[in-house]
């Protein structure tokens, strides 16, 4: 009994004080019971639309020494993944050498977690990919998915989407994001795949402008002993100026494979925005 009247005032504190004392005084009245005319229309209830899952190709394009990858695309959604929609994946999916012969598989098999929101599509290779360059594709973009903002494939020449990599190990420049922040511009390297000793990747990189010099320091990059990306905070810089990025040979992956020297120019004002603020340039590998 202390309690509840304890919440009578409480509640009776508020801003409809003297609501509360009127029914706290008074019986509640019976509840009006709301009647529909007969010729009123019925309510149509509408549902929010369902988003396309996404998919995900895996590796990215560009990846260089992956190893022992698993070729995979991946959905995911907000709801349930379609098992008919696997099949058309599972049916269109190709695994192919650079040079275009198909690899052979052992089977392709797709897989859908248990909350059903998300899966994947797998492909099974019947010996372990070798040395040397292939390409993940689909013809085309299944109906009912769609690709993210930015995604990890790209359009091949041949107009269908997939992503090419090498499971052997031959780093070099996969791109260069451009961003615009409010303490000035940041440069970011992306590398196919880590590098040994980031200090002397940072020494070894070089940036050039057609607007006239452009001064980068390299920010840190932790403790670590491998870097497959390396971030430079820059002044003087002019984002409609050609814009020079040369990279010195000498750096070296962990299994050895060396880095070659190669020069990039791009206007980064043209190149496709890539995430907040940013832009991105893709080396043309």
């Amino acid at each position: 009994m202390k309690r509840r009247n304890a919440l009578w005032f409480l509640l009776c504190t508020s801003v409809v004080l003297t609501a509360c004392k009127k029914n706290a005084r008074q019986p509640e009245a019976e509840p009006e019971v709301a009647t529909a005319s007969a010729d009123a229309s019925p309510v149509e209830l509408v549902s929010p639309p369902i988003e396309a899952p996404l998919i995900w190709f895996h590796p990215m394009d560009g990846a260089t020494g992956v190893g022992e990858v698993v070729a995979e695309l991946r959905i995911q959604g907000t709801e349930s993944i379609d098992s008919r929609l696997l099949q058309a994946i599972e049916d269109s999916v190709l695994l192919e050498t650079a040079a275009g012969e198909a690899v052979r598989t052992h089977r392709v098999a797709s897989r859908q977690e248990q909350q059903g929101s998300s899966a994947d599509v797998t492909i099974l290779p019947e010996e372990p990919l070798g040395p040397g360059a292939y390409v993940l594709r689909l013809p085309s973009l299944p109906a009912g998915v769609k690709a993210p903002r930015f995604p990890s494939h790209v359009t091949l020449p041949d107009g269908s989407l997939g992503v090419r990599f090498r499971v052997d190990s031959a780093p070099g420049l996969w791109g260069v994001r451009v961003c615009e922040k409010e303490k000035g511009t940041s440069l970011v390297v992306e590398l196919t795949e880590e590098v040994l000793a980031p200090k002397a990747a940072a020494k070894a990189i070089r940036f050039e402008s057609a607007a006239g010099p452009v001064s980068c320091t390299p920010l840190p990059h932790g403790d670590t002993e491998t870097v497959g990306s390396l971030t430079f905070a820059c002044d003087g810089f002019d984002p409609g100026a050609a814009l020079e990025v040369t990279i010195a040979g000498g750096l070296e992956s962990p299994a050895g494979a060396k880095l070659a020297a190669s020069s990039h120019q791009f206007v980064p004002a043209d190149v496709a925005p890539w995430g907040s603020g940013c832009r991105l340039y893709r080396s043309q590998r």
